[in-house]
């Protein structure tokens, strides 16, 4: 059986982009020192409730968008933004402005379109407008993105990253420019102050010069990838400067080089609207700011004298693409933090078993990150010589004056162990259980299978199982019903899928019909989501509905919206009378090799365990594992929420849920939440501590272990016996080969 975490004697280089050559011959990226930049306010932007586009030419910089007076204005200025010169831009009604251009010797051009009509409007110096351009029916008022160059043989426009037009001098548009059916992800005056697209192609880059319209001198960038947030014009060593997913990069001697991830600034590339470069090593940032506004920031370079020297600590993030991989917190910690410096490794991959690999090959080649983030793919307990690569963390809980065991709730830090042995850590856990109405439990708590059989048996004629039995398969109806990680251990490397429970399951299932056979045709015209779901069980069209609870908001939606009579969360049919199953969500380790054990702690407490934290991740996220926080999020649900409406004055319940049957003609259905009393609070408490003493930790490789054998039972084609001792036989040299 082959481990998916497999130490390999053979080392390959992974590459996470390419650099620029000419075509088919690209390079890597290089990776230089990460400029650090410093962020200040551009006060100028003040005057804007919104800003729609910036541009720079030689010394002159371009701010255009609405004024706060409601006017649209164009402020032409210069790179210290000491002083400036303006415009006043009055529309037509019902005209929509779209972007807007600097042109030469301060001259300006306005986008828009009115009545299927795209116009270009240009001033002169003096802010009078010089030309009307009609250009036909080019743009419409819902194209979601639209930027403008002008050069000197006329404008290029690029609409929605699709298409790319091209506008003589005398304002008459000559067509499409042929970008070879690539994604235009922006176009620029680059350093040289000559037009020039930027094309990108499944994650392959290319960037041409633009000239009368066509496309010449074209290179390839390599594949980097698909998408740019935003594109300038370079200075110095740099031809142009892009901001992608993860972060800004520039193109030097047809070469992209990486600059910064913005790890140090309290803004995330997706914020990211625009930017300019003004000076090497000088940018400025269009920013989305989270009331809907806009503002601009000048990032400039540190002085050496302001850096201090910092522990570089490398995280580990196994994703299946690239993005800004930096949220507020790693951010905030950066900043304050006087000793430490989080970098995130993005092990970018379309595969996630390429991501682990690549992760794999850094391990074995002593290149490994400081902390990493596992998950069901690849679980803690999958890594071999697992307790020799890891740091044991109870051994620092124990060392910490500010964290002890005492902290967490009672089974949390259990549940995480590996062979009694601390070596990954989470900040918050899930709870997975059943619900049944109170009528149909026939005065039950928890049940077994026999007893789950009889209701069932009993309410059949009318109901179904659950609603989600009609499209998924009986195999993964079984997970469902069984939840698979119950029947394995990975500390002692023992499972019982061939024990009685598991095999009069599989009967259960198969004799009543419950799910989909293997290879059944799902009919198209059912459809699923929790909308669906709602609605069945209120209407008592289904017996049971499975729960997957991560949250106090979880529970009231359950208990309040599913139903408008009690509830109970009976559970999994066993004879050990379980109720719910408990499972931490995500788990980071410390590579016990890492050169900066401490600073990876003090990042994991911060990141996981702070005020911030528990205020970044707010009341209605997962169920904390530290007790004070766990208490906090239980006591802001038994609380009730309201709010002024404006319109009436009225003090109104803020905490709703709105879901749409799907037989209401689309006419939604308001319920409004209210909080726990106290029985309500002391019994849904319980319930999750409870479950906290039933832990498992899902393997999908065992998961599709079994999924693949018991569909053959499911399909005629052996016992159930024989079904469950094959899978016993899988799964116990699959947990050997871990051990």
């Amino acid at each position: 059986m082959k481990k998916l975490i497999t130490f390999l004697l053979a080392i390959a280089t992974i590459s996470m982009g390419a650099g620029c050559t000419k075509q088919d011959k690209p390079s890597e990226t290089i990776q230089s020192e990460m400029l650090s930049l410093k962020s200040a306010d551009i006060n100028m932007a003040d005057d804007f409730s919104e800003i729609l586009c910036t541009d720079i030419r030689d010394r002159d910089y371009f701010i255009f968008g609405k004024l706060n007076s409601g006017e649209y204005s164009g402020y032409i200025t210069n790179t210290q933004f000491a002083e400036k010169k303006s415009f006043i831009f009055s529309p037509h009604e019902d005209e929509v402005i779209k972007t807007a251009a600097l042109m030469k010797s301060r001259k300006t051009a306005v986008l828009t379109t009115l009545d299927e009509e795209t116009f270009i409007y240009t001033f002169d110096s003096n802010g009078n407008i010089e030309n009307t351009y009609n250009l036909g029916e080019i743009l419409s008022p819902d194209d979601y993105f639209t930027e403008m160059i002008y050069a000197e043989d006329g404008f290029y426009i690029n609409i929605n990253r699709e298409s790319l037009v091209y506008i003589d001098a005398n304002g008459n548009f000559k067509g499409n420019v042929d970008t070879g059916r690539r994604i235009v992800c922006g176009i620029v005056n680059d350093s040289n102050g000559s037009p020039a697209v930027l094309m990108s192609q499944n994650s392959n880059m290319f960037l041409g010069t633009l000239n009368n319209g066509n496309i010449t001198e074209e290179v390839e960038c390599g594949e980097l990838t698909d998408y740019t947030q935003a594109i300038c014009g370079g200075k110095g060593d740099y031809r142009i400067s892009a901001v992608l997913p993860n972060g800004l990069h520039g193109l030097k001697d047809n070469k992209w080089e990486k600059l910064s991830d913005f790890s140090e600034n309290d803004f995330r590339t997706s914020d990211i609207l625009d930017i300019e470069m003004v000076n090497n090593d000088e940018y400025t940032v269009l920013l989305r700011e989270i009331n809907g506004k806009t503002s601009m920031r000048l990032l400039s370079q540190r002085d050496i004298s302001e850096i201090k020297t910092k522990n570089i600590i490398k995280l580990a993030n196994v994703a299946i693409s690239e993005y800004d991989p930096y949220n507020e917190l790693i951010k905030k910690y950066n900043s304050e933090s006087e000793d430490n410096k989080i970098e995130v490794v993005n092990y970018r991959s379309e595969l996630i078993e390429d991501a682990i690999r690549s992760l794999d090959l850094d391990i074995i080649s002593g290149n490994a990150p400081d902390i990493v983030l596992f998950n069901s793919y690849a679980p803690v307990e999958n890594f071999g010589n697992k307790e020799s690569l890891f740091v044991d963390m109870y051994k620092l809980i124990d060392n910490d004056a500010e964290i002890n065991r005492n902290d967490f709730l009672d089974g949390f830090l259990e549940s995480l162990e590996t062979n009694g042995k601390l070596l990954q850590i989470a900040q918050s856990f899930g709870v997975n259980s059943y619900m049944i109405k109170e009528k149909f439990a026939n005065g039950l708590n928890s049940w077994s299978l026999d007893e789950l059989e009889k209701i069932y048996k009993a309410n059949s004629e009318n109901m179904l199982f659950t609603y989600s039995s009609q499209y998924l398969d009986m195999n993964y109806m079984l997970d469902e019903l069984l939840v698979f990680s119950r029947f394995y251990d990975k500390d002692t490397a023992e499972c019982r899928f061939n024990s009685a429970e598991f095999i009069e399951t599989m009967k259960f299932l198969k004799n009543n019909n419950i799910g989909l056979a293997p290879n059944a045709a799902r009919n198209t015209e059912i459809n699923s989501g929790a909308d669906c779901d709602i609605n069945a069980f209120r209407k008592d069209e289904v017996l049971v509905q499975k729960t997957e609870i991560y949250g106090f908001s979880y529970f009231r939606e359950y208990q309040q919206v599913y139903s408008d009579e009690n509830v109970i969360f009976i559970g999994f049919p066993s004879e050990d009378n379980i109720n719910a199953i408990s499972m931490p969500i995500g788990g980071y380790g410390i590579m016990a090799n890492s050169k900066n054990i401490e600073g990876a702690w003090d990042f994991l407490k911060y990141y996981l365990f702070s005020e911030d934290s528990n205020n970044y991740y707010e009341n209605s996220s997962n169920f904390s594992g530290l007790e004070k926080y766990y208490k906090e999020q239980l006591d802001y649900f038994c609380t009730s929420h309201t709010y002024i409406d404006s319109e009436t004055g009225e003090e109104k319940n803020s905490d709703e849920y709105i879901y749409y049957p799907p037989d209401s003609s689309d006419e939604f259905v308001t319920v409004e939440l209210q909080p726990f009393t106290e029985k309500e609070s002391r019994r849904n408490d319980e319930f999750i501590r409870a479950a906290l003493k039933n832990s498992i930790k899902s393997d999908v490789q065992i998961q599709d272990i079994v999924t693949e054998e018991t569909a053959a039972y499911f399909a005629d084609e052996r016992s159930a016996e024989k079904t469950a001792e094959i899978i016993q036989n899988r799964v116990s040299i699959y947990l050997s080969e871990q051990s």
